[in-house]
């Protein structure tokens, strides 16, 4: 099934930082079945996800980001990328396979757009993903939803 986002002709840039290479695979075939048009980087920890917004001419629509990484967790990650860019025109999307409260309060203390449990199967990223693509540019969502893999839906 293909999905076709209204108002979506522009090329989507997706910034995703993550270290774990199914996940990397996954994602990407996640967001090729959408049949959407888009340009993927890939960083594989915190680090180069900041360091890409100094040397990248384009800056991403989109920044996914896994909050347990090496060099620089997700969570100071976002941090200095809102510091960078504090304005809400880059939508950070956080990525755990924790729900821990703690982790969910700190994301959107420092701006991000919302917060996934990693799902646990295609199926559930691909709606995932749909979601956050569709609704995230073009509608605001009210701080404190959550997509997870229990419920399929936002939760708060």
């Amino acid at each position: 099934m293909k999905h076709v986002i209204p108002g979506v002709r522009k090329q989507q840039h997706i910034l995703l930082a993550e270290d774990d290479e199914d996940d990397i695979l996954l994602f990407r075939e996640a967001i090729q079945s959408l049949s959407l048009p888009y340009e993927l980087v890939v960083v594989t920890n915190g680090e180069h996800a900041v360091n890409h917004f100094s040397v990248s001419k384009i800056l991403p629509d989109f920044v996914f980001l896994d909050i347990n990484m090496p060099k620089l967790n997700g969570i100071e990650a976002l941090k200095a990328i809102k510091k960078m860019h504090p304005s809400n025109d880059i939508h950070v999307v956080m990525l755990s396979t924790s729900m821990s409260e703690p982790m969910v309060e700190q994301s959107y203390r420092y701006g991000a757009s919302i917060y996934i449990q990693k799902p646990t199967n295609f199926n559930e990223l691909k709606e995932y993903l749909w979601y956050c693509l569709s609704r995230l540019k073009h509608t605001a969502i009210q701080p404190g939803f959550i997509l997870n893999n229990h419920s399929g839906t936002l939760s708060k």
